[in-house]
């Protein structure tokens, strides 16, 4: 990966997530400086300090069924009417049995359903990326969407780069997913997209591996 490349977007970037932590943290650095991430309990805390993709990287070994307050999360603005962005490089070690989440948006700390979600499906004994969540704009929420890529399928113990992009002002409304630097779905949704919500939680039953998670209040 080059270093170099990265410099650019984490400068732009609302979140950067290098996840370099040393072995035993239970708090990760947003490079921003704009709040960091934090585990909600030592049982549920990722493990940190194993080489990555790029350096370090944190191990999610989290079973189906977690509970959303036990998943790490991170505070950010609520900007419910902004473009969003955002990627992260993800290695599977187990197949999930059931929806196992990336990373999702949600009103508060202490809500449960997600604005939108990042997951990871069993779709035909296929891994596939899903992007799920509700409609809505000016911070009401309602209804639900799910975007689904057809024929991918994310190889165990393997380094995967996924990103999500979706701007509403671009006249299209849009909701794009890249795989590995490239285009492999682009839906244009019924409505606007719910982005309201101040707490990101990562990993909730995902047993895998993560590095480099940035996230945007912008389209790229």
């Amino acid at each position: 990966v080059d270093e170099s490349a990265r410099k650019p977007y984490a400068a732009s970037a609302l979140v950067h997530l290098a996840l370099d932590e040393t072995a035993g943290s239970t708090t990760f650095v947003n490079s921003t400086g704009k709040g960091d991430l934090l585990c909600a309990d030592a049982a549920n805390c990722p493990q940190a300090g194993l080489k990555g993709q790029v350096r370090e990287r944190l191990q999610f070994n989290n079973q189906p069924g977690m509970a959303t307050a036990a998943a790490p999360r991170l505070t950010v603005p609520n900007q419910p009417d902004t473009p969003v962005s955002f990627s992260a490089w993800v290695k599977l070690t187990t197949p999930p049995s059931e929806p196992a989440s990336l990373v999702a948006l949600h009103a508060n700390e202490g809500a449960d359903a997600p604005s939108w979600r990042l997951q990871l499906i069993n779709s035909d004994g296929k891994v596939t990326p899903q992007l799920i969540g509700s409609f809505g704009s000016g911070g009401v929420c309602s209804g639900n969407f799910a975007v689904t890529p057809a024929n991918v399928n994310l190889a165990m113990n393997q380094w995967h780069h996924l990103g999500v992009n979706y701007d509403p002002n671009n006249g299209k409304n849009d909701v794009s997913l890249y795989l590995n630097g490239r285009l492999i779905h682009q839906e244009r949704m019924n409505g606007l997209l719910c982005r309201a919500g101040t707490t990101l939680r990562f990993g909730q039953g995902y047993r895998g591996q993560m590095d480099e998670f940035f996230y945007y209040s912008k389209s790229l």
